[in-house]
């Protein structure tokens, strides 16, 4: 599964369903956009620090490049981490291959491709 970092999130029930509202800041110095989506389920998670936690999942379509794949996304306070998004093994596999020797192979962040 993935992370998002939000900046707020809060619950409610619509027609029924269980959604979720959400803040996200596609840049540091944005503002924040408020986003919604209907929560799929919600899943104890273990961070890299070793504290474990109840986190909500969404189902979203994550985009690199040309490419595209449905994933499961936990929304997260990443505020304190150095990426706002981490995307995990299941959402690559079968399509991509990480070389952590390279960077930025799909274009310079904020440069119009």
């Amino acid at each position: 599964s993935c992370s998002l970092h939000v900046d707020w999130l809060e619950c409610f029930v619509e027609a029924g369903v269980e959604q979720v509202a959400f803040g996200l800041r596609c840049e540091l110095n944005e503002s924040v956009v408020e986003c919604r989506a209907p929560v799929m389920e919600r899943r104890q998670v273990t961070s890299s620090a070793g504290h474990r936690g109840q986190r909500i999942f969404i189902r979203t379509l994550l985009s690199l490049g040309d490419w595209q794949r449905e994933v499961d996304m936990n929304l997260a306070d990443r505020r304190r981490l150095s990426h706002p998004m981490l995307i995990g093994r299941s959402a690559l596999v079968g399509a991509w291959q990480v070389d952590p020797a390279r960077r930025f192979v799909l274009g310079e962040r904020g440069v119009a491709q």
